[in-house]
């Protein structure tokens, strides 16, 4: 039952290993390659996923095969996880920085114009 599981899990992984922000800060830090490799693989073992899933039922290797695959899955979603929580607070970092950026800026502005009143 816990192994019928894993053909509705992996596509979960796929989905947050093609997520935008994570794509857009995969190129940043130079794992752009290393992302486009795990989503051609995940993507790979999807298609004999739903096969292995049966023979698993007479063939110990494939049982063993696929309890391998849902613990690096699970490995492969928890890495994804903190990629995705350290490029949401790097993004919010720059936003932040951005908006005091924009306010000095505004301020600055706004004090010029000020004078050039007076």
């Amino acid at each position: 039952m816990a192994d019928v599981l894993l053909s509705a899990f992996l596509p979960v992984v796929m989905k947050k290993a093609a997520d935008r922000l994570l794509q857009q800060f995969g190129v940043i830090w130079g794992m752009e390659e290393k992302l486009e490799k795990l989503e051609r693989t995940l993507s790979a073992i999807l298609s004999v996923l739903g096969d292995a899933e049966q023979r698993q039922v007479k063939d110990p290797a494939v049982k063993r095969w696929l309890a391998a695959l849902k613990d690096a899955a699970y490995e492969a979603d928890d890495i994804l996880d903190e990629f995705n929580v350290e490029a949401m607070r790097r993004k919010t970092e720059i936003q932040i920085d951005m908006s005091k950026k924009l306010c000095k800026m505004n301020r600055k502005f706004r004090f010029k114009m000020d004078k050039e009143r007076s």
